[in-house]
C-alpha cells in the first residue's frame, strides 16, 4: 500500500476534530491558518470565535480599523499578523471584489501569505492538488524519508516541498494535508514519536536507520537578547499617559511611557515601584518594572491622555493588559 493510503487510513480514524476543518469558506480557513502561525492550537480557539463573530466576512473585516483589529487580536502575539491580516482583507475586497485568488501562487502575493499558508489555503477551500508544509508535516516528511538537509534555508525547503508533492500521488491533498498535521501533533512528536503505533514505520527511512531525533535538521537557536524596561504610570485628574508605538516589537500597539536602561540601571529603579514581570519573545527577553510616577523623567511627543476607565478599549501587549487588569481600572 502506498504511503498516502495508508496515511489517509489512518487519518480517517484518527482526525482530530477542530471548528476551522470540514468548512469551504476561504475567510474562515485563512483566519485561522494565520492566527495558528506559531501559536498553539488551544489558544486560537477563543479568538477564531471572536474574529468570526465580530467581522463574519471579509467585508466586514476591511472595514474594521487598524486599532480594532490589534485590540480583538490583543494577547496572541506576533502582532505583524495581525496588521497583515487587516491589510490583506482590504486588498482582496479592493482588488479581487472580495473573492480570495484560487491558486497558491495568487495567494502568496498577498501580505503575510507565505509558501505555506498559500498552499493550505489553495488545498482545504479550493481543493488545488499541492501539500502543505507546516511545522508538524516538516518532521513527518524529513523523518520518512530520512532528510538530512538543514531546513532553515530556503533552497531546501523547495527541494523538501517537491519531494513531498510527489508523494500525493492522486489522493485528496486536503485530506492528505491534514494527516500529515495530525500524524506529526499526535504520533511523530519532536522528542518521543510514538514510532511503534505509526502508520508510517513500514516507510519510514528514519525509523529504519534509527535517525528520528534528528529529523528534520533545525537550525541552530539563535542567541537571545535582553532589553530591561521601565515603565511610567503617570496619572492626572483620572487620566494616564501613554503612547502608541511605532517602531520594533508592538509596533502599532499602546505602551506606558518607558525607558529602556542597561541591566544595572534597571535593577537600581526601584523608587515607587508597583508591577515587576518577565516577558519572553522569540528571540528576545524583557525585564520589566512599571514605576508609579508624578511627572515624567524626560520629554515625549505623541503621546495621549485617556481616561483610566478607557485603557481596555486600546491595544496593549500581554505584559501591561496583565498589569492593567492588576491595577483594576
Amino acid at each position: 500500500m502506498s504511503l498516502a493510503k495508508l496515511l489517509l487510513q489512518w487519518y480517517q480514524e484518527n482526525k482530530r476534530v477542530l471548528p476551522w476543518r470540514d468548512i469551504k469558506d476561504p475567510y474562515k480557513i485563512w483566519l485561522s491558518e494565520i492566527m495558528l502561525q506559531q501559536t498553539r492550537i488551544q489558544q486560537v480557539y477563543d479568538y477564531y470565535e471572536r474574529f468570526t463573530n465580530q467581522w463574519k466576512t471579509i467585508e466586514e473585516l476591511a472595514k474594521a480599523t487598524e486599532e480594532e483589529v490589534f485590540k480583538a487580536w490583543e494577547g496572541l502575539g506576533y502582532y505583524s499578523r495581525a496588521k497583515n491580516l487587516h491589510q490583506t482583507a482590504k486588498q482582496i475586497v479592493n482588488h479581487y471584489n472580495g473573492n480570495f485568488p484560487q491558486t497558491y501562487q495568487e495567494l502568496m502575493k498577498l501580505p503575510g501569505i507565505g509558501a505555506y499558508t498559500a498552499r493550505a489555503i489553495a488545498s482545504f477551500a479550493f481543493l488545488q492538488p499541492v501539500v502543505s508544509l507546516d511545522g508538524n508535516a516538516f518532521r513527518v516528511i524529513t523523518r520518512v524519508l530520512d532528510i538530512d538537509l538543514p531546513i532553515h534555508q530556503s533552497k531546501n525547503q523547495k527541494i523538501i516541498q517537491k519531494q513531498a508533492d510527489e508523494l500525493l500521488e492522486n489522493a485528496s491533498s486536503k485530506d492528505f494535508n491534514y494527516a500529515l498535521m495530525d500524524l506529526g501533533n499526535l504520533v511523530c512528536k519532536p522528542f518521543q514519536p510514538s514510532c511503534e503505533i505509526c502508520p508510517l514505520q513500514s516507510k519510514c527511512l528514519a525509523f529504519h536507520r534509527n535517525t528520528q531525533l534528528s529529523r528534520p535538521n533545525k537550525l541552530k537557536n539563535l542567541k537571545r537578547s535582553i532589553d530591561f524596561l521601565v515603565y511610567f504610570w503617570f496619572e492626572n485628574q483620572n487620566k494616564v499617559c501613554i503612547l502608541k508605538k511605532n517602531a520594533s516589537y508592538w509596533k502599532g500597539l499602546y505602551v506606558l511611557p518607558f525607558l529602556k536602561l542597561e541591566e544595572n540601571q534597571w535593577k537600581n529603579f526601584d523608587t515607587d515601584l508597583i508591577y515587576e514581570t518577565k516577558h519572553i519573545l522569540t528571540h528576545k527577553d524583557l525585564f520589566i518594572k512599571i514605576i508609579k510616577s508624578e511627572k515624567l523623567p524626560f520629554e515625549l511627543e505623541n503621546v495621549e491622555w485617556i481616561k483610566k476607565s478607557d485603557l481596555i478599549i486600546k491595544p496593549f501587549p500581554k505584559p501591561l493588559q496583565n498589569f492593567i487588569e492588576f491595577m483594576n481600572v
